[in-house]
Parts: structure tokens; C-alpha cells; sequence
């Protein structure tokens, strides 16, 4: 899976030791997740628009 070491993933998954944020993207778009990035000073209000969104 995207080149990644058994123990990356698992560092990733249980936080133990950093991951770059490139090799977590990688893994993340193998895995078919789709991530963004939102301004600290907007966080509240796209949490607000997505939760319901998100409880279908």
C-alpha cells in the first residue's frame, strides 16, 4: 500500500513516533480519503456546516 513500511503505518495509526504529513496524505488518498485544510479562524463554522452533513 503507496510504499509505506508496515511500522509507518503503524506509528501512524497509534501516534508513537511522527509521520511526515506527505507520507500520511499518501496513505490517506490509498485508503480513498479525501482531506483539506481549513483556517483555524474558520474551523467552527465548517464544523457547523459539515456535522450534519457528515451524521447521514
Amino acid at each position: 500500500m503507496c510504499d509505506v513500511s508496515k511500522q509507518t503505518l503503524q506509528n501512524l495509526e497509534l501516534g508513537s513516533k511522527p509521520v511526515s504529513f506527505n507520507t500520511a496524505l499518501r496513505i490517506a488518498v490509498s485508503m480513498g480519503v479525501s482531506l483539506f485544510v481549513v483556517p483555524t479562524e474558520k474551523r467552527s463554522i465548517v464544523n457547523r456546516l459539515l456535522l450534519p452533513v457528515l451524521e447521514q
